[in-house]
């Protein structure tokens, strides 16, 4: 199975060096695209943030592994990203293989979908598909961050289709699915139930047999929610175990969405938490092999340390 993972905090370093045999792909939040002018040109910034020792550490210590940064798009207009997804794709593909050779990485991970709200289509593909050939001439990977196909059950359908995925399936390395942060303060629930885990592969690959199955990599959350009267709020390994030490609350467990929750008072305000645990894990990494896709991990370094021993 692949085991794609994402890394942003200084635990999250650690985490990498300690179980760096167990990933498939290690990809740092360090780098952002950004506009230089209004004719389309870019620049790529977070370039202070990479850390050539700790990449050269990682390959030492397994020789398969991949690193593939995220870049994220950031501050762009409507005018300036068209132009951009019309004229610069060789553009950044060139740049990106330059940075790529200079600093050890294997790819990147692509974080752009989102940003159009499932706008200009056509142009996104176009940029996409020039960008993974332009990068595959120097054997380098791209994973392109998609949003889920649905949201709260078929009632709302996402930026992010099956055509969309049939479009680019044979450019793109693999497509790493947000399916977490199904729940939100508007509607407090679970993280990621496993029904809509199901829902969201079968949307964009219903054949059981399709090879294209293995280019999906399913979204498990390592961090958790908490919801109260005044709102919700993610939450991170050592607040939750605070929350434990402080409140020792009792587990309980939903069959249907395969998560535990539980709830406290503080404040004179009930608080409902639901935070990722070694079986709600567990049932993930079984769904993930029964159909056939990898796991992207949002991210190590947020979840319990013990987390890891199940992959």
């Amino acid at each position: 199975m692949t085991y794609s993972i994402y890394m942003w905090n200084s635990h999250g370093y650690d985490i990498a060096k300690l179980f760096a045999a167990k990933f498939t792909m290690i990809s740092p939040v360090w780098l952002q695209l950004k506009p230089k002018d209004s004719k389309g040109g870019f620049l790529v910034e977070g370039l202070h943030d990479i850390d050539r020792n700790w990449v050269s550490t990682l390959k030492q210590l397994n020789r398969k592994l991949k690193i593939v940064p995220r870049i994220i798009l950031e501050q762009w207009t409507y005018p300036t990203l068209k132009k951009l997804l019309k004229d610069k794709a060789t553009d950044v593909g060139s740049e990106l293989a330059a940075l790529a050779k200079e600093n050890n990485f294997n790819g990147y991970v692509l974080e752009i979908w989102s940003l159009l709200g499932g706008q200009m289509k056509a142009e996104l593909t176009h940029f996409i598909i020039n960008l993974a050939k332009d990068l595959q001439k120097y054997n380098l990977t791209l994973v392109l961050v998609i949003p889920p196909p649905s949201y709260a059950g078929r009632n709302q359908i996402g930026m992010f289709i099956r055509e969309d995925f049939e479009n680019l399936v044979n450019h793109v390395t693999a497509f790493s699915l947000m399916s977490y942060d199904y729940s939100s303060p508007q509607r407090p629930g679970p993280n990621s139930p496993l029904p809509w885990l199901l829902q969201c592969v079968e949307d964009l690959v219903p054949d059981k047999s399709s090879p294209y199955r293995k280019k999906l990599l399913l979204g498990l959350n390592f961090y958790g929610n908490v919801y109260s009267k005044l709102g919700g709020k993610p939450i991170i390994g050592h607040e939750f175990i605070s929350i434990l030490e402080k409140h020792k609350p009792k587990f309980m467990f939903n069959n249907v969405s395969g998560e535990h929750s539980f709830t406290y008072w503080s404040e004179n305000s009930e608080h409902k938490v639901f935070y990722p645990t070694l079986h709600s894990i567990r049932l993930r990494l079984q769904l993930g092999r029964e159909l056939g896709t990898g796991i992207a991990i949002w991210e190590i370094g947020q979840g319990l340390d013990f987390f890891y021993d199940l992959l």
